[in-house]
C-alpha cells in the first residue's frame, strides 16, 4: 500500500487550529508533506491509501576514492600505533586502492554531478531517490548509498542513466514489491541505529 496525505489538522504558533489541504493552503500542505511539525504542531492527519503493485527499485553503493586526499588536505591524520584500528584503516586503504584499479570507485564531485544530472534531466513522476553518505568504522571506508524507486516494474528506467553509468560496488536494484524493499532496509539499517 502507499499513502498520501490528503489534510493535516495544525496548530499554528498564535495557537490558532486549521485545516490544510491542497485545496485551502497549498503552500503549507507542500511544505508539510516534507517539513513535518516545523509549520506548527500536526494533531491530527489524513491519509489516502491505495495498492502499489510490483515496481523497480533497490540500492547501489558506490565506494568513494577521494576521501583520503580531503581529510589530509585538512591535516585529518591518524597516527600509527599498530592499533587493531590503524591497521583495519591500513587495510581497508590498501582494498580500496585495489578496488579503484578496478574502475569501480567515484570522487564525491562525480557523485554530485550524477545527482546534479538526476535533479536537471527527464522528469518521470514514477521515479525517486533518496541519497545518503556512509561511514563504516570498522574498516574507515566512505560509501554513498543511492535508494531508487521507480512506481512501475520497468528494468533500468531511462530517468536513472546515471547510476546505471557510473560503477558501484554492489547493487539490488530489481523489480520488487514495497515487502522487498522493507525487508532489505531493516536487514541493512536496524532500528536504533537509524
Amino acid at each position: 500500500m502507499l499513502t498520501a496525505f490528503r489534510s493535516f489538522q495544525l496548530v499554528l504558533a498564535n495557537s490558532s487550529i486549521s485545516n490544510i489541504s491542497q485545496a485551502s493552503h497549498p503552500d503549507l500542505y507542500f511544505a508539510l508533506r516534507g517539513g513535518g511539525s516545523n509549520f506548527g504542531i500536526v494533531t491530527r492527519f489524513d491519509l489516502e491509501t491505495f495498492p502499489q503493485g510490483l515496481f523497480w527499485g533497490g540500492h547501489k553503493y558506490y565506494l568513494l576514492s577521494d576521501i583520503s586526499e580531503r581529510k589530509k588536505s585538512m591535516g585529518i591524520n591518524y597516527p600509527f600505533d599498530w592499533s587493531p584500528r590503524w591497521l583495519a584503516q591500513k587495510f581497508s586503504s590498501w582494498a580500496v586502492r585495489a578496488t579503484c584499479r578496478f574502475g569501480y570507485c567515484s570522487t564525491v564531485n562525480e557523485i554530485a554531478q550524477m545527482l546534479e544530472n538526476y535533479s536537471r534531466g527527464e522528469s518521470d513522476p514514477s521515479g525517486q531517490i533518496i541519497l545518503s553518505f556512509a561511514f563504516v568504522t570498522v574498516v574507515d571506508i566512505y560509501l554513498v548509498c543511492v535508494n531508487l524507486m521507480h512506481g512501475r516494474p520497468e528494468p533500468y528506467p531511462p530517468v536513472f542513466k546515471g547510476f546505471e553509468e557510473v560503477k558501484n560496488i554492489y547493487s539490488t536494484t530489481r523489480i520488487t514489491n514495497m515487502t522487498g524493499v522493507v525487508a532489505e532496509v531493516d536487514w541493512m539499517n536496524k532500528i536504533g541505529y537509524r
